[in-house]
């Protein structure tokens, strides 16, 4: 195994991919607040919600790429991150990291779940489940589905439970936009 650097580590997550997955949390608070009032709102909650939405996010991307070497649909030119490819990493430490970002993610959600609701276990349980399946997924052209269901419902559905403790179902109305967009910038990205 080669020594890298912090930075090269953290370049491995697609870190600036992260916007996509903090923009649900911030869209659905955002409503809440307009409905239901600044006060309601459990602001710590939901700084630790950007952050275990986050860390799940770099811990899938992780797990895409390698599934994505394993498939052979990267190649040396691909526009994300083809360490793997040119074997400047190896999928076992792509998969080592993945390990490591999902277990921190599950203690910020299980401190959640705590702090709010256990109906945060189900919707929590579910993404990490779609989120381990994304790249069988694929093969099944189930990918688009299972992102939009990631991004465009339940985050927002675990947004609303750790930021005023209850299922809030109006926040399903930002679910289309948020979803498309983030369909989107998956799409965009030739790596898809």
């Amino acid at each position: 195994m080669k020594k890298h650097t912090f930075k090269e580590w953290v370049a491995t997550t697609r870190y600036w991919s992260f916007s996509v997955s903090a923009l649900p949390v911030l869209a659905a608070v955002a409503l809440l607040c307009s409905m239901r009032g600044f006060s309601a709102i459990n602001w710590l909650n939901v700084v630790l919600a950007v952050v275990g939405v986050v860390l799940f996010h770099a811990a899938g991307n992780l797990l895409s790429d390698v599934g994505d070497y394993r498939s052979g649909a990267d190649s040396e030119e691909a526009f994300a991150v083809p360490n793997l490819v040119k074997h400047f990493f190896e999928p076992k430490e792509y998969l080592m990291l993945s390990a490591v970002l999902f277990a921190l993610g599950i203690a910020v959600g299980l401190v959640l779940v705590m702090r709010s609701s256990l109906s945060l276990l189900v919707v929590g349980g579910l993404g990490f489940v779609m989120t381990l399946l994304y790249t069988k997924s694929k093969l099944a052209w189930l990918s688009d589905a299972n992102v939009f269901c990631i991004f465009g419902v339940l985050i927002l559905l675990g947004t609303s439970i750790v930021a005023v403790g209850e299922v809030c179902y109006e926040v399903l109305w930002l679910s289309l936009p948020l979803g498309l967009i983030t369909l989107s910038v998956l799409h965009a990205n030739k790596n898809y």
